[in-house]
């Protein structure tokens, strides 16, 4: 099921795992822009949005209120963490010098 900005969208995922390393792909998450959390990015991007000038509680609200989506505060904080922890790795590996890139081994 995923949670989207028309509300509650059900479909059947398929899942494709790679013989040679095991990696499990989910092929049409992206075109469908489905992030782990099971909400498409649009969303995000509008959770995003509000949060950054209102608390969860109030966003949760607005999001209800507005586009009828029913969304946990739990799943807003998640969203926030996970969009904060990723801007934060983007800037982090920008500001590295070359001698402190870490190599795959």
């Amino acid at each position: 099921m995923i949670l989207s900005i028309c509300g509650k969208i059900q479909y059947r995922r398929v899942k494709y795992v790679c013989v040679g390393c095991g990696e499990i792909y989910y092929l049409f998450d992206q075109e469908l822009e489905v992030g782990r959390s099971m909400t498409s990015k649009r969303l995000c991007k509008i959770a995003t949005m509000l949060f950054t000038f209102m608390p969860y509680t109030h966003t949760k609200k607005v999001l209800n209120d507005m586009i009828r989506v029913g969304i946990s505060e739990t799943a807003l904080i998640s969203i926030s963490n996970r969009i904060g922890t990723k801007l934060y790795n983007d800037m982090d590996k920008k500001s590295q010098r070359p001698e402190q890139i870490k190599s795959c081994k």
